[in-house]
């Protein structure tokens, strides 16, 4: 078997949901998805490119998880990474928050000239792949390791579905996660966006992302300061069972929202309304 049919084989395993829930199962998922990224990375590079619109990137292959960040931004995320390279300046100020190993931010680092990458990340080893992945691609940045919510705290970050880097669904809200559900915990330090600004640690942002499984309403209780901000102008939110809420405190600050459809769920882009 050549190595790219088998390739295509154990990817069959891993997207095809019936062979997915099989090998979950018996067991053997971690193992496939190993061999797969082996694969990937004999064939195609340590590194994939990925293009949105006149942006483009190239992202590191460490892991399984990695690579499904490099799926999801090519695919179903496309819309959300579109909306930002065609809003952002190149002198502006990007806040990634939950930024996981860098794809939005590095592919929005490629629009900037003169602006400059903030990501906030609590994860170690998300943290350690996104600074690799912005220095790979020459983005101005700077990555803030605690995470982002309501106050300057520690708090239990339940790590979801996988340890390895590139994990989605992270998350330090407890109704959103249980660690029962869990296949780690660890404690991380918290702050709030309102209390980096104004120590002068962070540019205040012109353009924000949040996606942060389920705690985005904690993270814009932390930055209502930051939000009156003129310069603070759009944010892409994805919500978690929390839509309203996050929408009336969009709209309290001054902003309006409208709904992006992201592969049969919503995302929230609030403009600031003039």
């Amino acid at each position: 078997m050549s190595g790219h049919s088998l390739l295509d084989s154990v990817q069959s395993w891993l997207y095809r949901p019936r062979l997915k829930d099989i090998v979950r199962r018996i067991g053997i998922d971690a193992h496939l998805r190993t061999l797969y990224v082996a694969l990937y990375r004999l064939r195609y590079g340590e590194a994939i490119t990925v293009e949105i619109g006149p942006a483009t990137a190239d992202i590191g292959i460490g892991s399984a998880a990695e690579l499904d960040n490099i799926v999801s931004i090519s695919g179903k995320e496309r819309p959300v990474a579109r909306t930002i390279v065609e809003e952002l300046n190149e002198d502006e100020v990007f806040w990634d928050v939950g930024a996981n190993v860098g794809t939005f931010s590095c592919i929005a680092g490629d629009v900037l000239e003169t602006g400059t990458v903030v990501a906030f990340e609590p994860y170690p080893p998300n943290v350690e792949q996104l600074e690799r992945n912005l220095q790979r691609n020459g983005v101005p940045y700077a990555i803030e390791p605690r995470a982002l919510s309501d106050t300057d705290d520690e708090r239990t970050f339940f790590v979801m579905g996988t340890e390895e880097a590139g994990s989605r669904e992270g998350s330090i809200e407890d109704s959103y996660a249980a660690a029962t559900d869990a296949v780690r915990t660890i404690t991380v330090e918290t702050t709030t966006a309102d209390r980096v600004v104004e120590a002068d640690i962070y540019p205040p942002p012109n353009v924000v992302k949040i996606d942060v499984e389920g705690a985005a309403p904690a993270v814009l209780e932390g930055m209502d300061a930051t939000l009156a901000r003129p310069e603070c102008r759009l944010l892409v939110v994805e919500p978690h069972d929390n839509e309203a809420t996050i929408e009336t405190v969009l709209e309290d600050a001054g902003f309006r929202s409208r709904s992006l459809r992201v592969d049969g769920s919503n995302r929230i882009v609030a403009e600031r309304a003039e």
